[in-house]
């Protein structure tokens, strides 16, 4: 964990907010321009955001949470019909703020693209239906409802799944689901008051969790 807090304190010296690979150099050199070149091929992009909260989300006193968070992103091309994500985010509280650093892969796949549908497998947030902020169908992936950041997307994390999206016509599309690795939510839990017993369902195929949806958008109607 050391070594993630000295590569956050090295990003945030310098002087861009967002990391994005520069078109300058050879694809094939050796040189920093080279790798700028290679790097911009694999889509490498990345945020770093400085945050402080009044107090925690987990139903403690703990007051005066200063840090800072890097967010890279890399979706990969491989072929005409295969590329991926990676995403992976890095927490770290400043110096003397007596925290720790963390860590969490949020995303992980290979998507394959054919005529009539897409397939992902890896590690994948989805999101399920189409309300916003109160959703109670979208339960396939977790959220973390204890982490300290401001926007709602921030509380996602991907679970390991496959996902098919087979387009039926131009208009309907249907998606498959499943995943035998069920991830439960985050939830911010008192720190006293009792013992707390989480039971989740073993990881077995017999276990596994799906999903279909059946989508229609036309003129008017979705």
């Amino acid at each position: 964990m050391k070594s993630l807090a000295v590569i956050v304190v090295a990003v945030l010296t310098s002087s861009a907010a967002t990391v994005r690979a520069d078109d300058v150099g050879t694809a094939g050199d050796s040189t920093p321009g080279g790798l700028m070149q290679f790097l911009q091929t694999q889509n490498l992009s990345g945020t770093v955001r400085t945050n402080y909260f009044r107090s925690s989300k987990r139903l403690d006193d703990d007051t005066d949470f200063l840090g800072a968070t890097v967010q890279i992103k890399v979706l990969p091309e491989l072929t005409g019909t295969i590329d991926g994500k990676l995403e992976a985010r890095i927490t770290t509280p400043f110096p003397g703020d007596g925290g720790h650093t963390q860590s969490r892969l949020l995303e992980g796949y290979a998507a394959f693209h054919f005529a009539t549908a897409d397939v992902r497998i890896g590690k994948q947030i989805v999101a399920w239906g189409r309300a916003d902020g109160i959703n109670p169908t979208d339960n396939l992936t977790p959220r973390d409802y204890t982490v300290l950041l401001p926007f709602e997307d921030d509380q996602r994390f991907g679970t390991v799944a496959a996902k098919l999206d087979a387009y039926l016509s131009p208009t309907h599309t249907l998606t498959v689901f499943t995943t035998p690795f069920f991830e439960p939510s985050n939830l911010p839990l008192p720190a006293t008051g009792g013992a707390m017993i989480e039971k989740t369902p073993a990881r077995t195929l017999s276990n596994s969790e799906i999903g279909l949806k059946l989508d229609k958008v036309g003129e008017g109607v979705d």
